[in-house]
């Protein structure tokens, strides 16, 4: 897969793409139109509290982590067990 250096890719795990319109487990958008991880989050219409874990690059993210071209939002549910 070939990155673009002017986008984002956002990727959706354990079923929570299919809390989106597209229902893709990998989506790329525009670093302009995306500038945060809180606003991947509202572009790819998730409630809030929808996502537990988000990474960045592998690293853990909060929303108002700003995002540069070519980085990867990893996006998880919340986690339960004992």
């Amino acid at each position: 897969m070939t990155i673009s250096t002017d986008t984002i890719t956002a990727r959706l795990f354990a079923g929570l793409e299919m809390q989106t319109a597209e229902g893709r487990t990998q989506l790329s958008f525009p670093v302009s139109e995306t500038p945060t991880v809180g606003a991947v989050v509202e572009r790819l219409g998730l409630q809030p509290g929808a996502t537990g874990i988000v990474l960045v690059n592998g690293v853990h993210a909060v929303d108002a982590r700003a995002l540069a071209p070519g980085d990867e939002v990893s996006l998880f549910p919340p986690l339960g067990g004992g």
